[in-house]
């Protein structure tokens, strides 16, 4: 007989690795202040290397007036704007993905946590029935889990 809580149960499962587990469990075997520290140093690495770039066009897209006025120019007021610029930004950019992570982190956290209750569940149905199966929950790794790990 099929029972109607085991299939829910692994549609359930199933969706969930099909939809979000790709990316979120990943993300959920970090702690969480590795994954934001991580994530906050990649996009600061971006925001510099983007910055670099678009002074770099700017500079080649104007550099006949650049050259035309190079005696008149303040090199010392220019790199000193520059760098308040560009240090604006890394603040600003810091703080933005700090929050993005952070709720990123969160959110993912409580979807595997979910994802580990049912995948909980399954297994009880599992060892409730003495059926072999519970093998399968080794091999996607459910089993080598610690449950301190999942908040349920």
């Amino acid at each position: 007989m099929i029972n109607e809580e085991k299939v829910r149960i692994m549609t359930r499962c199933a969706t969930y690795e099909k939809h979000h587990g790709r990316t979120d469990l990943p993300i959920a075997g970090f702690f969480k202040s590795d994954y934001v520290k991580f994530n906050i140093w990649k996009t600061l690495l971006a925001v510099l290397m983007a910055f670099l770039i678009l002074t770099g066009i700017f500079v080649v897209g104007y550099y006949e007036e650049i050259f035309e006025e190079l005696n008149q120019l303040h090199f010392k007021k220019m790199a000193i704007l520059l760098v308040a610029v560009l240090l604006l930004l890394l603040v600003v950019y810091y703080f933005i993905a700090r929050i993005l992570y952070i709720r990123r982190f969160e959110r993912v956290r409580k979807g595997v946590a979910a994802y580990y209750r049912d995948l909980k569940r399954l297994k009880e149905f599992y060892d409730k029935d003495g059926d072999d199966s519970p093998k399968m929950f080794e091999e996607r790794g459910a089993g080598a889990q610690n449950d301190e790990f999942i908040d349920y």
